[in-house]
């Protein structure tokens, strides 16, 4: 279609150029140039879409000339196929004496379609390696297409780059060889997947309360966190030098690195009391005697208190009676014990003694006694008694019907108490002997005759025996059976 436009064109331009030099055959000499008239101002237009040119008619001009028009020509004919750019189209008039008029405009085909890029990746996502905070990401590359060439396709970033953790916006450019441009983009997201990392989080720690408080100040060295990109915050809920209560506190460390991630690392913190209470106002030792005629005294006492570095602390009486009791003679143990909320224990004691200073009596005890030698002496044994408990024993004399000595015998009853107290009481047992001892089986007299040789006789007999109301008679003689008698008369006694 275009080429027939042209060509049409083409043969009213010659038809009307052939007119002209005919008119002008009569015109001698000719020093006039031809005149072009209705000649075309400038044309800009844009290249058909998918293509890099155009076709561009316009009004043909007309040539005249004073004499005869030899020729009008044109280097381009309405209807041409015009590429990008800038085209100068020339009409040309030459008249019949060889002068010449030459006139031009332009036209300008302007490329205004932008180039394609094809085959462009869509988003990527990934993570970043272990240990850093980055990745590499690798894609099939684009390519780029145009109406009339390419002259660049370039990128901000290319497949196998490292990409940092985030949206990293990757954009591919299309120049084409006219200056046009297109860009198109894809995202790679690099996800930060990685827990941060906490070191050094100190070790358990076990401490007693400070002297005379209920808390203690614990200090430590604070832990450290490290991450393959970036710690936003290290935060713990204590910190060291903070005052802390009886008990086990846990302390948590929390690490969070910039994409959210977060890791935590505890210690515990085990405060315990070790301080005991302590009593106050502990009675002094009481010393008491026993009231009259009984074995025992009263006693009565203000009770202690109990103070501790915590609250919670309570006192007992964990020994002995309590105040106002009657107490037997002897010593007690008053034992407070003050225990606190951690279990520790404090124990405080004083004695009370109860003394017996009275003295025990003998009761009934005999007469004095007198009785002659021969028979056993009896008697009732005396009593005692005590505010306390008494013991009563003889402690000299014989016993209740038992033969006494002659003369006089002291009887002596000792009554002790269990606090050794004592009183001593006696009686006399008097023994008279009145009577003579006898003598029994006393031989007649006995006559000898001198022994042969001799001047004397033994003489032989049954001694006699001698008896007495009381014991320890003693029977002598002057001589012994089978001594030696000399002649004469000789008593025996």
């Amino acid at each position: 279609m275009r080429l027939l436009t042209a060509f049409v064109s083409l043969c009213l331009m010659l038809t009307g150029l052939m007119a002209e030099t005919t008119s002008a055959q009569s015109c001698s000499p000719d020093v006039t140039k031809p005149v072009i008239s209705g000649m075309p101002s400038d044309i800009s237009q844009t290249a058909d879409a998918g293509i890099c040119e155009t076709n561009i008619t316009w009004s043909i001009p007309s040539a005249s000339d004073n004499c005869e028009l030899s020729s009008f020509t044109s280097n381009h004919a309405p209807g041409s196929v015009f590429a990008v750019g800038v085209t100068t189209v020339t009409y040309t008039a030459v008249d019949a004496a060889g002068n010449l008029k030459a006139t031009s405009f332009f036209i300008t085909i302007t490329d205004d379609e932008d180039p394609t890029i094809s085959g462009m990746p869509s988003n990527i996502n990934g993570s970043a390696d272990q240990g850093i905070c980055s990745t590499t990401v690798s894609w099939t590359e684009p390519t780029s297409d145009d109406n009339c060439g390419v002259g660049s396709l370039t990128s901000t970033h290319d497949s196998g780059d490292s990409f940092p953790v985030g949206t990293t916006t990757v954009t591919y450019t299309s120049t084409d060889v006219n200056g046009n441009t297109h860009s198109e983009s894809f995202d790679v997201i690099i996800t930060d997947d990685e827990d941060p990392i906490i070191s050094q989080t100190p070790q358990n720690i076990t401490q007693g309360l400070d002297n005379g408080s209920c808390s203690a100040t614990v200090s430590w060295t604070s832990a450290t966190a490290s991450d393959n990109c970036q710690v936003q915050s290290l935060s713990s809920d204590y910190t060291s030098g903070d005052t802390f209560t009886g008990g086990e506190t846990t302390v948590t460390y929390t690490a969070v690195d910039l994409a959210g991630n977060s890791t935590t690392s505890s210690f515990t913190i085990t405060i315990s009391d070790t301080e005991d209470p302590s009593i106050s106002n502990l009675p002094a030792d009481i010393n008491l005697s026993a009231a009259a005629g009984t074995c025992g005294a009263d006693a009565s006492w203000a009770e202690p208190t109990a103070n501790d570095n915590c609250a919670g602390v309570s006192i007992a009486q964990t020994a002995g009676a309590a105040s106002g009791t009657n107490f037997a003679v002897g010593s007690h143990t008053i034992t407070y014990t003050a225990t606190d909320a951690a279990g520790n224990t404090h124990q405080e004691s004083f004695t009370i003694t109860v003394s017996d200073d009275e003295d025990p009596s003998i009761a009934d005890l005999p007469a004095d006694i007198t009785e002659s030698c021969g028979g056993g002496i009896s008697w009732t044994a005396p009593t005692a008694s005590d505010n306390c408990a008494v013991l009563l024993t003889q402690t000299a004399g014989g016993e209740p019907g038992s033969d006494f000595p002659l003369g006089t015998t002291t009887v002596t009853y000792r009554a002790e108490d269990t606090s050794g107290n004592f009183v001593i009481a006696s009686f006399t047992v008097t023994i008279a002997d009145q009577t003579d001892p006898s003598i029994a089986g006393t031989p007649s007299d006995i006559s000898l005759s001198n022994d042969a040789g001799l001047c004397s006789a033994v003489a032989t007999w049954n001694a006699p025996t001698s008896s007495d109301n009381c014991p320890g008679e003693t029977l002598t003689s002057t001589h012994n059976s089978g001594d030696a008698f000399p002649v004469g008369t000789t008593t025996v006694t």
